[in-house]
């Protein structure tokens, strides 16, 4: 058995979970040659947690159906005898990029803090070095360097 078409009528996320709906004919399985579509009858959804990547309501059942033949299958076992996650992980890597909580701006500031708070200590550890060798000539070039930056630095915050 395995799926051969698979969208949800709609996605959401809540409270970090998606949710996948699905709508007759949203889902459909081949088992033995024979097609099945989904009908919304018991379980007409799945629910992903973005955590975990597991699904939560692996107890609820989907009908399917062929004509006159209906086939009742718990998820948990859609998920066990089929490819669905060949069709699910696309979707929800969508909607987990597509839904990130991170702001670029904010994430360009902490990285420039942190450049600057790595610079500053490497600054220092050098300084600790020249002074315990007593290579007062590369210190003096030292010095320059970290003027002409601190020059260029409030050069650029005054624009």
């Amino acid at each position: 058995m395995q799926i051969s078409y698979l969208k949800p009528l709609y996605t959401k996320i809540v409270e970090g979970k998606l949710h996948l709906a699905f709508a007759y004919q949203h889902l459909s399985i081949l088992k033995e040659d024979e097609q099945f579509h989904f009908i919304p009858l018991d379980g007409k959804e799945m629910v992903v947690n973005l955590k975990t990547y597991k699904i939560e309501n692996v107890s609820d059942v989907f009908v399917f159906q062929n004509g006159s033949r209906f086939m009742r299958l718990p998820l948990h076992q859609l998920l066990l005898i089929s490819n669905i996650y060949d069709y699910l992980l696309p979707i929800i890597e969508e909607k987990t990029v597509n839904n990130c909580d991170y702001n670029k701006d904010e994430i360009n500031e902490e990285i420039n803090y942190l450049m600057e708070e790595i610079m500053q200590f490497h600054q220092e550890n050098l300084i600790d070095k020249l002074l315990d060798a007593k290579d007062f000539d590369n210190l003096k070039n030292l010095q320059q360097q970290v003027e002409y930056q601190l020059g260029f630095s409030t050069m650029c915050q005054k624009r």
